[in-house]
């Protein structure tokens, strides 16, 4: 879940973008709804949401973010996706557990619209994302590595139906460790489990390191074939996760991840990692493009000749967005922004300037990168509780974030999970108990 980051004082303005960091205790914990459905301690006394707006009137900030009003207020909402009219999130709750959410551009508002299964017993220990490829067909990853597929007749309004479909770890020939779905290295927490697609007929999902494409995608008997699985190593103390995945083409598909190792077998927690990126061609051909060797659980990522290496230092790709038919940008490690340029015979590497440091300089503990997307030249960017944008073009060579305003009020609204949307004039930055629109460019 989103963990607790303390923010210092800090202003930044850039034309009609502006936005007051609030200065907070660093001692004092913001609200956190946990993976384990535990509050934290803190969390009635410094529940960090805005007052409610006045009915009938749209709250907006300076910056256009206007916030959505969510059916309960005890929902952690962790990912989201824009089709035009109409956007599905995934949220936990400490009362509800998991939910899915449909959001209508006609009626202003969320509606739940998951069929109860997914919180059975054994059910929601992490979350794998959601993708739609229209407005009536959703995918979404729930642990312990399961794929929802929903759907409804066009037109209907309500009438979803759910299928679920298990997902095999293979991570390892004999052994099935419950955390692989949900790796935990160097400090941070990612998640090995998702799907994305170009149409309703090209999809993929991940679980560890295998990927997976649904055959017969929107006939009667759809099933998920492992179509490439990276590295079946018979060492306990070695992984290798994808994480996220793009495309820059309806036949090329791109997956970013990590290779890992443990300082020892049944121990969750791995210190190393490398960066990892490959590509499926359009004629069904995957090819490894970024790789590394790690010698020991504390050694530092060694380059394979055959591949590049990606960002500084170690760590593993957790975001993946396509800018271009050429271009990807990748999050490092929750820490850096990078460019991957595929241009001609050799691909390049790019780090974007820190942003944490442009933001907030003075800051001890600057918080992690959640997500990142890109449309129309903008970059836009969560971490903590504040979004920023940049331009796409210039911002490798030197550029500045400028901070956007997300908050109607000024008040604290906690850590914001993810910035998507399908466009910059259809844009959702959501988390602890909040849901923003920015429907202006």
């Amino acid at each position: 879940m989103l963990g607790s980051a303390a923010c210092v004082a800090a202003c930044a303005n850039s034309g009609d973008e502006s936005n007051a960091l609030e200065e907070r205790d660093a001692g004092r914990n913001e609200a956190v709804v946990h993976d384990s459905g535990e509050r934290g301690p803190d969390d009635e006394r410094d529940a960090g949401t805005e007052p409610p707006p006045d009915a009938g009137a749209r709250d907006c900030s300076p910056s256009g973010w206007c916030r959505t009003s969510l059916p309960d207020e005890d929902l952690a909402l962790k990912d989201v996706w824009a089709v035009p009219g109409h956007a599905f999130a995934l949220a936990e709750s400490f009362t509800l557990g998991i939910k899915v959410l449909e959001w209508k551009d006609a009626d202003a508002k969320w509606d739940y619209i998951d069929d109860g299964t997914q919180n059975e017993r054994g059910f929601g220990a992490y979350l794998g994302g959601i993708w739609a490829p229209n407005a009536n067909e959703i995918y979404y990853g729930i642990g312990p590595g399961y794929i929802y597929h929903g759907r409804r007749e066009d037109g209907a309004p309500t009438a979803w139906k759910w299928s679920r479909t298990a997902l095999a770890d293979n991570s390892h020939p004999d052994v099935v460790e419950p955390n692989d779905g949900n790796p935990f290295y160097s400090a941070v927490q990612f998640t090995a489990l998702g799907v994305f697609g170009t149409s309703a007929e090209n999809v993929y999902a991940w679980f560890t390191n295998t990927i997976y494409r649904l055959e017969g995608a929107g006939g009667p008997a759809p099933e998920w074939v492992a179509e490439y699985t990276l590295d079946r190593s018979a060492s306990l103390i070695d992984h290798v996760f994808f994480h996220a995945a793009t495309s820059t083409s309806p036949g090329t598909m791109w997956f970013s991840g990590a290779r890992t190792r443990k300082l020892a077998p049944g121990v969750d927690i791995a210190s190393a990692a490398c960066a990892l990126l490959v590509r499926r061609t359009a004629a069904g051909q995957y090819e490894k493009i970024a790789d590394g060797t790690l010698a020991s659980a504390f050694a530092p990522c060694a380059v394979n000749p055959d591949s590049i290496s990606i960002g500084n230092g170690a760590g593993g790709l957790g975001e993946l967005h396509a800018a271009s038919a050429d271009t990807l940008f990748a999050i490092k490690h929750k820490r850096e922004i990078v460019k991957i340029s595929l241009a001609g015979d050799e691909p390049s590497v790019v780090t974007a300037p820190s942003i944490t440091a442009q933001i907030l300089p003075t800051t001890a503990s600057p918080p992690s990168l959640s997500s990142i997307f890109v449309a129309s030249q903008t970059l836009w960017v969560s971490f903590g509780s504040y979004v920023a944008r940049a331009d796409d073009q210039t911002i490798w060579d030197g550029g500045a974030y400028q901070l956007t305003a997300v908050s109607t009020n000024g008040a604290f609204i906690g850590d914001i999970s993810r910035v998507r949307g399908d466009s910059n004039s259809n844009l959702w930055a959501i988390g602890v108990r909040n849901a923003f629109q920015k429907t202006a460019p």
